[in-house]
């Protein structure tokens, strides 16, 4: 992350040009490239709860003369270390969710000629962190629960017992990217992107979140290598911009888990995967006159899925899925300030299995979702540029939607099981306002709506019936109102560097963080607001760069959000829930060359 240059975030489905699993949108973090020149950034923060960041990044001279020889070489570098601890302990010793990362990255880029360039990013993550601070929040004299009787507490604790804590998690990620583009002429570019990653997790979780050795689940080895391969054609004309592609993704899994009661161990679950899917897709759009322009793209894509698991042996499982995404758009820009756009477009994501069943009949498939998106919106600008108004409405129809939830299993232990809803839908408002209210002061106001419901979702009752239990659940971490405001100032007319004031306040309506209405008691996160603030100093002069000084506070009202909840009540007879730290203080230094 030291060499992020920007996050791209595109709202959403993107099925067209994306694929698969971007219902809601997708974000791209775009890496900076190499200069050429020298530069160099070294820069570190410190912290409460013992809060230790340092990065160093350089960028090297260009080797070699653009289309001599093999060309020009530009590269990039950086590594990255952080540590901190939480704002919650474990009574029993050590810190939930304290972590420990080191990063690295290389990037070189070989421009050839001026029409033929080779681009290579490798990137490289460990990181070693304790369990989460998951709180035992409610327990019912049913089934395991008596044995926790009288340690659960509704209210958000600073320090509860765990007696299932572990503080040698560890997590690798290890990445590769290969991108080769080749300008044919000035209307034709073909591109070709190769990326391979590879991740690996061994976590020790505790599921009851109390002192008493009750339940815990054990990642033994999770790893997952993923290899895929895409082919671009991107053209532009006088009045048309397009790409076509082709894409490729193989993947491969291995999990390896058991869980304990009472301190006795399930036997290790060995569950495999291979995924493979090809797609192919095709977006243009043709500017019909100088303020109209249509856009149209369409992505068909197939996957295999295969899965074995030793839970249920013999029972090997394998399934196909295939669908066509296409999306529309009409935009009318009266303006260069002005912008105004109707558009349509779907998105999928593939079906599968659950990985930990152990029953067969817990291995059925769940099917895809898919997503029809309606939106119209302006994106606009006034006073000289001085006001940015950005504004949608949208209205989405979802077909089998993914739900998940924790289900007991014949054996006795928990997995989280994924099923589909059969019908719901999702009507929003965002509106977005940028203002430059003098040269110094810039305001920023947010504002999303949202009305979501399920409209039909069969299920089975204890008797075998089919029933609707549409009035039962609910849209997860999806608040009707939500807000954002900004504030920022820059004092000028300093030779000694740019100081700038920045106040942030986020707020959001009641949500639930569980589906299932029943568990609204402790799955309910009540309307709250978040305010940070930031002191910032750039372009301090200091030899031949620049430094900079930022002071940073973050949750200043100490504000307790409800991240994640899991209710076990029906099943095992408790509850958990896990939420965010309380305020945390920091400052950041960087020099710059």
């Amino acid at each position: 992350m030291a060499a992020l240059e920007r996050v791209e975030v595109i709202k959403g489905p993107q099925g067209t040009l994306f694929g698969k699993n971007t219902m809601g949108g997708a974000i791209n973090m775009v890496t900076r490239k190499p200069s050429g020149e020298l530069e160099g950034e070294i820069g570190g923060s410190f912290g409460t709860e013992d809060l230790l960041r340092g990065k160093i990044l350089l960028d090297l001279p260009a080797v070699g003369e653009i289309g001599e020889g093999v060309g020009q070489l530009s590269t990039l570098a950086a590594l990255t270390y952080s540590e901190n601890e939480s704002t919650i302990d474990n009574s029993l010793g050590g810190n939930y969710g304290a972590r420990e990362q080191t990063g690295a990255m290389l990037r070189l880029l070989l421009d050839v000629t001026d029409s033929f360039s080779i681009d290579y990013i490798y990137d490289h993550s460990d990181t070693d962190f304790s369990t989460s601070a998951r709180q035992l929040v409610s327990a019912i004299p049913a089934s395991l629960g008596f044995f926790l009787l009288g340690q659960d507490n509704p209210k958000r604790q600073s320090s509860f017992p765990s007696n299932s804590f572990a503080d040698d998690n560890n997590s690798e990620v290890t990445g590769h990217a290969l991108t080769v583009t080749w300008d044919i002429n000035e209307a034709l570019t073909l591109k070709s992107i190769t990326a391979n990653r590879e991740s690996k997790v061994h976590e020790i979780g505790d599921t009851d979140g109390s002192g008493t050795n009750v339940f815990q689940n054990n990642t033994l080895l999770g790893k997952v290598e993923a290899l895929t391969q895409e082919l671009q054609l991107v053209g532009v004309g006088d009045n048309y911009q397009f790409v076509a592609g082709l894409y490729y993704f193989d993947e491969e899994g291995a999990d390896r888990f058991t869980s304990t009661i009472r301190g006795g161990a399930f036997p290790v679950s060995a569950v495999d995967t291979q995924n493979e899917a090809i797609a192919a897709f095709g977006q243009a759009t043709w500017n019909v006159s100088q303020t109209w322009s249509v856009t149209g793209g369409l992505r068909y894509t197939e996957e295999e899925r295969d899965m074995t698991t030793s839970a249920v042996p013999g029972v090997p499982v394998s399934e196909s899925f295939d669908n066509l995404s296409p999306m529309f758009a009409i935009a009318w820009a009266p303006g260069e300030d002005h912008n105004l756009y109707l558009k349509y477009s779907e998105g999928w994501r593939s079906g599968g299995f659950n990985g930990r069943a152990r029953s067969a009949a817990a291995l059925i498939p769940f099917d895809e979702e898919t997503v029809a998106s309606y939106e119209l919106g302006i994106k606009s600008y006034f006073m000289n540029r001085m006001v940015r108004l950005n504004a949608a409405v949208f209205y989405n129809e979802y077909e089998d939607r993914q739900t998940a939830t924790s289900q007991l299993q014949p054996d006795g232990s928990i997995a989280s099981v994924t099923d589909n809803a059969g019908e719901s839908e999702m009507t929003g408002v965002e509106i977005e306002l940028t203002a430059l209210a003098t040269p110094n002061l810039e305001l920023t106001a947010n504002y999303g709506y949202l009305d979501t419901e399920y409209t039909k979702y069969l299920d089975l009752d204890a008797d075998g019936n089919v029933i609707d239990v549409k009035d039962e659940n609910v849209f997860t971490y999806s608040p009707e109102h939500s807000a954002h405001f900004a504030a920022k100032y820059t004092f000028a007319g300093f030779s000694w560097g740019v100081p700038s004031v920045r106040i942030d306040y986020s707020w959001k309506d009641e949500y639930h963080t569980e589906r299932l209405l029943r568990s609204a008691d402790i799955a309910t996160q009540k309307s709250h607001g978040l305010l940070s603030a930031r002191i910032d100093v750039v372009e301090i002069p200091l030899g031949n760069g620049s430094f900079r000084a930022a002071l940073w506070g973050k949750n200043l009202t100490d504000e307790d959000v409800k991240l994640f909840s899991i209710d076990l009540r029906s099943q095992l007879g408790w509850g958990v829930a896990h939420w965010n730290d309380h305020a945390t203080y920091g400052l950041d230094l960087s020099y710059a060359f």
